[in-house]
């Protein structure tokens, strides 16, 4: 198997005095082409840099065992473990990065560190390994033209490295749970000394949406809670499934924290029971919200349910017909309305006339806003009797109100 070294001319610093290699077998290109840097070497994929332009190719020697050339490869690429530790001891530091899984990954590589030279080569590495799994090579073009390459079985396609706007990064899409790890970043310039970058890349796994039971361990599947009466107390546990770093899980209601205390059940669930007791009237249509949240890159996942509740009716008032008179009795032979309003109430109140004991059927229902209802019946006033008792109740699903007038006249009312 004869060995092609190539060396690059005309460069006096030995920094960036490099050789490939190409291992080649029946004029077929066998083994991947390396790389070789004098002071750090590093290797290189298939086709991932072209040959060195006005390269004077030498060969040597014209045969070698396989063996010979394969101790020569690694003893090759146990050179850029000599860059890791020049990279350690002159301080590089690692700059830890977060993204979420099926997102992007952005780790910035600077190339305006050498202001007064030109960016030769850029190397992406992963942890210790020699081997480059981006390259991006400028060599005698413009950024813009830069040749890049992504090792497919790493990232592939997903990776790419933008040089605009400054600072340049490499931007990974579609981000996996394998990804994470250690990242090196290595830009060689024409002249100045190597600069590196390393990052350490977390990949957050979002938590599945919240679930909500009630006290009977049942889920609440629709967007309301209840219906609940005034002074019940409502009992909720929120449920949250999976994610990485585990999430913390919280209550707020109408947009206030009010429950942050959250415990680990098995596996990977996380609950938080909250204790909202005796709701009051003020507490209707209150929405209750559980969030669970384990990075500030995404938006917390959660689940709402607004509070419905059955209301007492606040008041109910028998309203005097308008054509009694200044004391309050009514005329004999006389055709009267007399009308009731009931407010508060929730659903709407049910409105009921009683004569003394005796319940009024001809009556008829209105409703207005804002809760009110109103009930009319007529009285058709008779001759010659005593005071009369009207009476009214109003009821709803949860309880009674009732009410009651003394319709004065000189006479008996007929109903």
């Amino acid at each position: 198997m004869p060995v092609t070294f190539i060396l690059k001319k005309g460069s006096k610093d030995t920094n960036h005095k490099c050789l490939f290699a190409e291992f080649a077998q029946h004029g077929s290109l066998e083994v991947p082409a390396l790389l070789l840097r004098c002071a750090g070497a590093s290797v290189m994929p298939p086709g991932a840099l072209p040959a060195w332009p006005n390269a004077a190719p030498t060969v040597w020697p014209p045969a070698m065992p396989p063996h010979i050339a394969l101790l020569l490869v690694l003893c090759l690429v146990r050179c850029d473990t000599k860059t890791l530790l020049q990279d350690k001891l002159a301080g590089v530091r690692t700059v830890d990065v977060q993204a979420v899984e099926g997102m992007v990954a952005q780790f910035p590589c600077d190339l305006g560190t050498a202001a007064n030279d030109k960016v030769y080569m850029v190397f992406w590495f992963r942890d210790d390994a020699g081997i480059p799994l981006y390259s991006f090579d400028v060599r005698g073009k413009h950024l813009s033209e830069a040749r890049h390459w992504s090792a497919p079985e790493v990232f592939g396609p997903r990776a790419h490295f933008s040089t605009s706007p400054p600072p340049a990064a490499l931007l990974v899409r579609d981000v996996k749970r394998r990804d994470e790890g250690v990242y090196r970043c290595r830009i060689d310039f024409r002249n100045t000394q190597t600069t590196s970058f390393r990052y350490n890349l977390t990949v957050v796994v979002p938590p599945e949406k919240p679930v909500v039971v009630d006290r009977w361990g049942r889920i609440i599947n629709t967007t309301t809670l209840g219906p609940h009466e005034e002074g019940d107390d409502v009992l909720l546990t929120c449920r949250v499934l999976g994610g990485r770093p585990e999430p913390s899980v919280r209550w707020l209601v109408n947009g206030v924290l009010v429950d942050e205390e959250y415990e680990h059940n098995t596996g990977d669930v996380i609950e938080n029971r909250l204790l909202w007791p005796a709701v009051r009237r003020a507490d209707y249509a209150a929405v209750f919200t559980c969030q669970a949240a384990n990075s500030h890159l995404v938006p917390p996942k959660e689940l709402s349910l607004v509070l419905d509740m059955f209301l007492r009716p606040l008041t109910v008032e028998i309203r005097r017909p308008a054509e009694v008179g200044e004391g309050g009795e009514l005329t004999a032979e006389r055709r009267y309305e007399v009308a009731c309003e009931s407010a508060g109430s929730r659903p709407p109140a049910l409105l009921t006339w009683h004569k003394g004991k005796r319940q009024l059927k001809r009556i008829t229902m209105y409703k207005s806003q804002k809760r009110r209802v109103r009930g009319r019946t007529h009285v058709s006033m008779a001759v010659s009797a005593p005071a009369r008792h009207l009476s009214e109740t109003v009821n709803n699903t949860c309880t009674d109100h009732a009410t009651e007038r003394v319709i004065r006249c000189p006479h008996s009312p007929h109903y």
